[in-house]
């Protein structure tokens, strides 16, 4: 038999003594919890049970007043959900539209100037679903005979998307073209040295414009070159000088003019260094990078801006594709600046100014009215 350790008993009995002494002190707590209760005056619990029945129904309401809010939000979807869902749906079916119209556009195939009234006649009807009618005959036109131009799917890519207003839109898309000489290509010192096919890289800028009644997409100002670090509807073109006042200062008009032939032509050729002296404004405004060159205008038209030193120019544009001199005729709405006897651009494509400064007159006029 095994004897039992001293050190084990004196243990068990200091276990003992403490539960023994806890157990007297929870007996005179009891004790006195008996003397203060006798002591409470009348009235004292029906008190206490007064408050905190207040206090329980108070928390219930509350709870169930939260609870329902919180299901009937979710049951119904924020304005603000709704809009951004419709606009998201909107945004991908106009990003096929805008492809789709890209492959019609940038395809040229056998051209010569035999074939050049025929191919323009097929252009026209196939890009006049995509085009508002007082610009499909300058989409469909051929400026260039002697160059095969091809545009795959696998070579369009969204680069941008803006909203301008609430049925108005921007899509700025990288593109990459083919070009390959025909037969009709003919041949200089010029040229010499020109491949007889290539790729060419481009950013091309299309004004678009939601029609929700019709639920259709159309192109209303003709495509334009930019640099980055279903069925046919008879639509008018969308009216961005309605309400403008036309400058008719020929000595400003001659002034614009000189200064947009020297803007054109540092904007499609000049670093962005340089182009930085001819603007003034927060837009950023890229070069071409000499990915296009300038010719000449075919259409020049300035109106009077928000301020008495702004003006707003509506100006087309013949460029011309640097290697195979193929040309392509764009648009531009450029906002220019005079500041110290110099004209400098303070924004380009700026949809937003020319809405606020239709607004703009037509408030005033409103207020004239009233006079």
């Amino acid at each position: 038999m095994k004897k039992r350790k001293k050190g084990a008993g004196e243990s068990m009995r200091k276990i003992f003594t403490v539960i023994k002494k806890a157990n007297e002190h929870e007996k005179m707590k009891s004790q006195e919890k008996k003397k203060s209760k006798k002591k409470l005056p009348k009235g004292y619990v029906s008190r206490k049970l007064g408050i905190y029945a207040f206090w329980t129904l108070f928390v219930i309401g509350f709870l169930f007043v939260f609870v329902n809010a919180s299901a009937s939000n979710n049951n119904e979807v924020a304005p603000e959900d709704k809009l951004y869902a419709e606009n998201e749906a909107v945004a991908v079916e106009m990003v096929d539209f805008g492809e789709s119209f890209l492959k019609k556009y940038f395809n040229l195939q056998g051209v010569d100037e035999t074939k050049k009234g025929t191919i323009e006649e097929k252009r026209s009807e196939s890009l006049k679903p995509f085009v508002t009618s007082n610009i499909l005959q300058q989409v469909a036109k051929i400026y260039t005979i002697g160059w095969d131009i091809s545009l795959q799917d696998k070579n369009i890519t969204l680069n941008k998307f803006q909203q301008i207003n609430k049925d108005t839109y921007l899509l700025t898309y990288e593109v990459l073209l083919n070009f390959k000489q025909n037969e009709a290509y003919k041949q200089s010192e010029k040229n010499s040295i020109v491949p007889k096919t290539y790729d060419s890289k481009k950013y091309v800028t299309l004004k678009v414009k939601y029609l929700e009644e019709l639920e259709q997409y159309i192109i209303y100002e003709l495509p334009n070159f930019d640099y980055v670090n279903k069925s046919s509807v008879q639509v008018s073109a969308v009216n961005e000088v309605e309400g403008l006042s036309k400058v008719i200062n020929t000595e400003t008009q001659k002034e614009i003019s000189e200064f947009l032939n020297t803007f054109f032509d540092a904007y499609t050729k000049d670093s962005n260094e340089k182009l930085a002296y001819l603007l003034t404004g927060d837009q950023p405004i890229n070069s071409l990078n000499n990915s296009m060159t300038f010719v000449e205008f075919k259409k020049f038209e300035v109106y009077e801006g928000a301020d008495e030193k702004e003006f707003v120019a509506f100006v087309d544009v013949l460029m011309e594709e640097p290697v195979s001199k193929v040309q392509f005729l764009t648009s531009y709405t450029l906002i220019i600046s005079k500041k110290e006897g110099s004209y400098l651009v303070k924004s380009l494509n700026d949809k937003q100014y020319l809405e606020v400064l239709q607004k703009k007159i037509i408030v005033e006029t409103e207020e004239a009215k009233e006079q």
